[in-house]
């Protein structure tokens, strides 16, 4: 989920690296003088912060030779200060920068000096949100030293990470885990690497995780989310379809990102009704639409199941509701959604269309 500049290259320029790769140049014994590990998602971002502090720190009187500082409360003056020191019974130092995405455009250049005169001590290891790298401070830094930013995954990379992840654990996953704990989690690492913790605990250590176990544990402990809407959406559902929507809103769930994800689906299903005559096999047609093959029967039978006129005129429908819900207070978006489904459940149970049925409970 990581992507890396490396020294005396661009943003992006060796796309596909990742975490494992930042690890395996340093434990080559690759050493840089700067590191900036940035970007919004941060349960990666931390984990590689915390091995790198580790791995190129001072070995010796760790206390004295390694300085903690924060890009939110930050004095440039005591920064150069401390930069500058030398190691105290070690060979080198090393300062780490937390928050280093809210140091303001003059403390950066402040301190842009430090770059083009690295000490030969001192190791620096820049950790925040996302960097903007056309700044003079970060551009150096990515050039004279490693980048690496960790941005938020897509959902449909959720389910990769979670293999993964469970596989660097030694947590053996049923076929199906990973798609399902992703429906049921989100697309959050920290809270889906918490679950499969818990799930272990539950199992047994060295078990495998079944689907049954995932459903019992976190299945009856998770809320409601947007995919359980979207899939009764699909299915004609309307009864589910408004109590999904209610338990949402109770949630504090913005209906502003509802509409986009049912829109989302709805184009899936036009899609998959145009690449069935392709004759694709399952995973081609899984690749195509970048949904997991554990999903594709339950789009390819709503997609048979509804008229491309209808997912059309609901999509209308949403462009709609979209426009109204950004004009207004939580409380009258409320009544808008409700009228939205009700009039995309009209559109989508094929009303005067021979052989479709009607929305169900």
């Amino acid at each position: 989920m990581a992507k890396t500049t490396s020294r005396g290259g661009k943003s992006g320029s060796r796309r596909g690296l990742t975490a494992s790769d930042l690890r395996r140049q340093v434990e080559s014994g690759t050493r840089h003088p700067f590191y900036l590990l940035h970007g919004e998602e941060d349960f990666e971002r931390d984990n590689a912060c915390t091995w790198l502090v580790e791995t190129v720190g001072p070995d010796t009187a760790r206390d004295f030779n390694l300085d903690v500082i924060y890009g939110n409360a930050f004095d440039p003056r005591g920064f150069l200060d401390i930069y500058h020191a030398y190691p105290m019974m070690s060979p080198r130092r090393l300062v780490l920068m937390k928050a280093s995405d809210k140091l303001s455009a003059d403390h950066c250049r402040a301190i842009e000096g430090i770059v083009e005169d690295p000490s030969e001590t001192t190791v620096l290891i820049a950790t925040g949100g996302r960097s903007d790298l056309r700044r003079k401070l970060w551009k150096q830094i990515s050039r004279q030293g490693l980048a690496v930013e960790f941005p938020t995954p897509y959902d449909n990379e959720i389910p990769q990470w979670i293999a993964r992840y469970a596989n660097s654990k030694g947590l053996p996953l049923e076929d199906g885990v990973a798609d399902l704990l992703r429906l049921y989690v989100g697309s959050n690492l920290r809270e889906l690497a918490g679950e499969l913790e818990k799930l272990t605990t539950y199992v047994g250590v060295g078990e495998t995780i079944t689907r049954g176990a995932l459903e019992e544990l976190v299945g009856a402990s998770r809320t409601t989310s947007i995919f359980e809407l979207t899939d009764a959406v699909g299915q004609r559902r309307y009864a589910r379809a408004q109590e999904l929507l209610h338990s949402l809103l109770a949630q504090g769930e913005d209906p502003v990102r509802m509409v986009p994800m049912i829109s989302r689906h709805l184009q899936l299903l036009l899609k998959t009704q145009q690449l069935e005559q392709s004759r694709l096999s399952p995973r081609e047609l899984s690749g195509e639409l970048g949904i997991s093959p554990f999903f594709l029967s339950s789009y390819r039978k709503q997609a048979a199941n509804l008229e491309r006129s209808a997912l059309w005129e609901g999509l209308g429908i949403l462009q709609r509701t979209d426009s109204q819900l950004k004009s207004l207070g939580r409380d009258q978006q409320q009544l808008v959604m409700d009228l939205a489904l009700t009039e995309l459940s009209k559109r989508l149970q094929g009303e005067g269309s021979p052989g479709r049925s009607s929305w169900r409970g």
